[in-house]
């Protein structure tokens, strides 16, 4: 019987997307650490050769901190919690999305 790390060592060698879900306790953070830890040996040279990173995103900054802390912080993986993630992604966007706020305000919404 395959263990999740099997399997998403599996998902991972095949390069498909994957998704774990579990209570808490039931040991994510430990799968994704050795997830990633799987890629940085067997594909880690080729991602630096090309200027590659790995995003790892987790909900909370504990599960951040104990999974920079299990890599080493290394370069070539960037975690964050998902509101990191997104603010990274809109934050460039604050005037405008300021703007469509104000204006819904105004219309009454």
């Amino acid at each position: 019987m395959k263990t999740t790390i099997d399997k998403v060592i599996g998902e991972l060698e095949a390069r498909r997307s994957f998704l774990v879900e579990a209570g808490a306790g039931a040991g994510k953070t430990t799968t994704l650490v050795e997830a990633l830890e799987h890629s940085l040996r067997s594909q880690g040279a080729e991602f630096a050769s090309k200027g590659r990173r790995i995003a790892c995103i987790t909900f909370t900054n504990v599960a951040k901190r104990k999974i920079t802390d299990r890599i080493h912080d290394n370069p070539l993986v960037t975690v964050s919690t998902i509101h990191e993630f997104l603010w990274e992604i809109i934050k460039s966007f604050g005037a405008e999305l300021w703007q469509q706020i104000i204006e819904l305000f105004q219309r009454g919404h």
